[in-house]
């Protein structure tokens, strides 16, 4: 149970996999409207300069379970 100023957001668990563009994907961290998530194959080839970092911060309805 939740107490009264609490914030729920309970969409997803650190570690679920998810998916992106079609890359698999780590959930590291939930926001309520964002998740940081880590890409499961890192660095991507041919994608560089798109995804500089291993971590990105994505919003939620950007991300399928």
């Amino acid at each position: 149970m939740y107490m009264a100023g609490e914030k729920q957001f309970d969409q997803f668990e650190p570690g679920e996999v998810v998916h992106y563009e079609g890359y698999e994907m780590k959930v590291i961290s939930e926001f309520e409207r964002t998740v940081i998530v880590e890409f499961s194959d890192y660095p991507i080839v041919g994608k560089e300069e798109e995804f500089p970092y291993h971590r990105i911060v994505l919003l939620k309805n950007e991300v399928t379970h």
